[in-house]
């Protein structure tokens, strides 16, 4: 009974002296381990385990530390993904609505522009044919009111693909920065390269590429009452009130009109224009 206690204490004294040794010359990684704190150890750990308290060296498996640094790295890949989702969350329908609201605003006031411009433009042209049928001005009028419409609906649809434009970017944007990301997860075979591709996930900033996509896009102008004669409000007709001579000299007489009409003359006095059933 004595001679194999004996034997085990011997045993014991020579593992704790070897370990000494490897702490002292680095040699079996024991510049890695500590007797007094086993968590600073590099592939070994510390325990008592005998009755005089001396430790006993025991091999711990490299992949622990392995697989909770790619635990680690997992848990700080997901958040970074949330992140980039909340990010994203400011695209949301109210931003894309408000885009539309934003066209229509901007390509309405230059509809009811160019409805006045037309409007003008065709009584010019009721003037110029001098004699007219009422079911004619009907026509006329009724076809500026059909273009008007469809020019609205014109704006609807641009409206919509303004928006959809920029969605489209968005998520264009967003899945590139999501590719980059998981790209930054995996291929590493030492503690070192995952510890590296965690730094780089956690560092990841994609504030800036979400703050260029918020300005709205330019908006083009759409062309309305395409193919109507359309007269500016600035170059209507008006009546010349001093009319002169090309010498200078005064006119005499009634008012003269600031442009010759063309076309079937009035017959009656007064108007240039006479509506008949």
């Amino acid at each position: 009974m004595n001679s194999d206690s004996e034997s085990s204490q011997s045993d014991e004294s020579i593992e704790t002296q070897e370990r000494s040794d490897d702490q002292q010359t680095g040699a079996n990684n024991g510049n890695k381990t500590s007797v007094s704190d086993p968590a600073n150890s590099f592939g070994y750990a510390s325990v008592v385990g005998n009755d005089d308290g001396t430790p006993t060296r025991l091999r711990v498996d490299p992949m622990i530390a392995i697989n909770a640094a790619k635990k680690e790295r997992a848990e700080a890949l997901s958040s970074k993904q949330n992140q980039l989702t909340d990010a994203f969350g400011a695209f949301g329908d109210d931003y894309y609505d408000d885009l539309s609201t934003a066209f229509s605003d901007f390509q309405t006031p230059m509809l009811s522009s160019a409805y006045a411009d037309a409007t003008r433009g065709m009584y010019d042209g009721f003037k110029a044919k001098g004699l007219l049928t009422q079911s004619e001005v009907d026509a006329g009028l009724g076809d500026l009111l059909t273009q008007k419409t469809v020019d609205s609906a014109n704006i609807s649809t641009g409206a919509s693909g303004y928006a959809q434009s920029k969605r489209d970017e968005v998520e264009k944007k967003q899945q590139s920065l999501g590719d980059l990301l998981s790209a930054m997860a995996g291929g590493a075979t030492t503690l070192d390269d995952i510890n590296k591709q965690t730094e780089n996930i956690k560092a990841f900033d994609f504030s800036k590429d979400v703050d260029k996509l918020k300005p709205a896009a330019s908006k083009t102008a759409l062309n309305f009452f395409d193919g109507f004669t359309k007269i500016p409000l600035a170059n209507q007709p008006v009546e010349n009130v001093a009319p002169t001579s090309t010498s200078g000299a005064a006119q005499a007489g009634s008012v003269t009109p600031a442009y010759t009409y063309t076309g079937i003359n009035d017959p009656y006095r007064g108007s240039t224009t006479r509506v008949v059933s």
